[in-house]
């Protein structure tokens, strides 16, 4: 499945793309406004974006889910220590599993900081909704 559908034309209805929208679940379809090729990405419920608009918007996404993911590892790290400490976990062997947690974090803080985002010549705005 391609992202954006081969020659959307300027005039036809919108083409449904392998894309979903940045801020709800739903996919993106795709129209071309006039001849200077102006791509317009519009969701279902009404989110809307430029191409720029829509490359920021899947940036900002994807950097969130892996903060989120540093989040997670972090908690499930600290959860396991304090449980151990205040005597909870009866046994169970959580070392190993607190060290690759925290090992995993900071790979995924050293990913983020390699991140770069795509460099947009113009100033973006949020997509409308």
């Amino acid at each position: 499945m391609l992202a954006v559908p081969s020659e959307p034309g300027a005039g036809r209805s919108e083409d449904v793309t392998g894309v979903s929208c940045p801020e709800c679940p739903g996919v993106l379809a795709v129209s071309v406004e006039g001849d200077s090729r102006f791509f317009y990405f519009r969701c279902r419920i009404g989110h809307a974006f430029s191409v720029n608009d829509l490359l920021a918007a899947k940036e900002k996404r994807l950097e969130d889910h892996l903060w989120a993911v540093v989040t997670a590892l972090d908690e499930l790290a600290t959860l396991l220590q304090d449980l151990a400490r205040e005597g909870a976990l009866h046994q169970i062997p959580y070392e190993d599993r607190v060290a690759l947690a925290r090992r995993h974090a900071e790979a995924m803080r050293r990913l983020i900081e390699e991140n770069r985002p795509v460099q947009l010549d113009e100033p973006t705005t949020t997509g409308e909704g």
